[in-house]
């Protein structure tokens, strides 16, 4: 009867450990995207275009903890214009030429975890899962016979590891890494309406998180993280009007991303 009173005295105190918070981050990207094709000559690789440049960062977020278990859910944006370089056609050869690209990117994630006691550190382990929508427009030029608008979508999964290392006063320094693969991806042409599917894409990252506490309810953070993705030439497809078989090239995504983030705990 002791052991039956305590666990329903456990069960019903349970929610007086749950934390509510709120948090928002902004920042900049430095993103680079490349795409690649066998060559016509020896069929080594070529890259055939390439992109680089600053993305606004923006990502607001809601967690709820129990105990030592997390779920949070966010919206992120990223958006802005990045220098491209590329063939005007779908050659391999030829002198690539410069313009610019627009992007438009949002998505929805959801991240539950939990934290593990060991000694000296804290650990934290997460599945996450989430949908994020591309725009990408390349703008036209004189040397482009027009503009390419593209709308990449896809699903994903993933897993994340991290480690609260340092904890002093109201200070924490944290690393950790994850890892992402996509899948039903899609690549829609907005101007020339067909939808290729895309191949897997597969993402490795690492970051670190210094926090502090400024006020006991209130934290501030400081968050560094690197990133780099590639993914498979897609199966083409035939579309009518269009001589060539249109396929989503070999493409690889490199990320830094620098952002500041407060964060509310209720």
């Amino acid at each position: 009867m002791k052991k039956l009173l305590c666990g329903l005295l456990l069960t019903l105190s349970a929610p007086l450990y749950a934390q509510h918070s709120v948090d928002a981050s902004v920042g900049s990207t430095d993103f680079s995207w490349e795409e690649f094709r066998p060559s016509f000559e020896d069929g080594t690789d070529v890259i055939v275009a390439d992109e680089s440049g600053e993305l606004a960062t923006f990502d607001i977020g809601y967690r709820y903890t129990s105990k030592n278990q997390s779920l949070r859910v966010a919206y992120q944006s990223l958006s802005g214009d990045v220098d491209y370089l590329g063939l005007p056609s779908k050659s391999t050869i030829g002198v690539r030429r410069p313009t610019t690209t627009s992007y438009s990117m949002q998505g929805v994630s959801a991240e539950y975890g939990a934290w593990f006691e060991v000694d000296y550190i804290k650990p934290y382990m997460a599945v996450l899962g989430g949908y994020q929508q591309r725009e990408r427009i390349i703008q036209t030029a004189t040397y482009f016979s027009n503009r390419n608008a593209e709308d990449f979508s896809f699903y994903f999964w993933g897993l994340q590891a991290e480690a609260e290392v340092l904890s002093w006063n109201n200070f924490t320094w944290d690393v950790g890494g994850k890892y992402l693969h996509t899948f039903e991806g899609e690549n829609k042409s907005i101007d020339n309406d067909y939808i290729v599917k895309l191949k897997a894409f597969h993402t490795l990252g690492l970051f670190t998180r210094f926090t502090y506490a400024f006020l006991p309810t209130w934290e501030a953070s400081f968050i560094y993280a690197v990133n780099q993705g590639e993914m498979k030439t897609s199966s083409p497809i035939e579309v009518e009007g269009i001589d060539d078989l249109i396929r989503q090239p070999e493409s690889k995504e490199k990320t830094s991303v620098i952002t500041m983030q407060l964060s509310k705990t209720f």
